[in-house]
């Protein structure tokens, strides 16, 4: 070998060695974040196990938007109340909110109201030429 084609290989060598040093020192870093991600989510496990043993804790929020939409749904040309809303969640949901969400839907345009009953726009029923209508006055 000669002395050129070794100071290359030297140099080649001492390239390799840095880029292994940058690699175990990013590594090191994230290695330190990951521990520091346990040690944090570690100590929440703890405040997460104590809310869960703990009844006044608050309860997660249940989607019932989602559900109320689907007990419209399925109420079709029937039309539903908050009352039955509530039975046929189970009592998941209380009366107040169901009312507060339906009244909201029919404020978005989702939903109408017609003889006390909430229906889904489509499932609305049709005004017939008999009726009169809510905002006409009679004199």
């Amino acid at each position: 070998m000669s002395s050129m084609s070794g100071k290359v290989y030297l140099q080649s060598l001492r390239d390799r060695q840095v880029e292994l040093k940058e690699q175990i020192s990013k590594l090191q870093g994230e290695l330190a974040g990951l521990e520091f991600s346990i040690r944090k989510y570690e100590a929440k496990g703890a405040d997460i196990i104590a809310a869960n043993e703990n009844p006044t804790a608050r309860k997660q929020r249940i989607p019932i938007k989602y559900d109320v939409l689907t007990y419209l749904q399925n109420a079709k040309e029937n039309g539903l109340i908050a009352d039955e809303a509530v039975t046929q969640s189970g009592g998941k949901y209380n009366r107040a909110s169901v009312s507060s969400l339906l009244s909201r839907l029919k404020g978005a345009g989702v939903a109408t109201l017609a003889n006390d009953r909430y229906y889904l726009v489509e499932y609305a029923p049709k005004q017939s030429a008999t009726q009169i209508p809510a905002s006409s006055s009679l004199n």
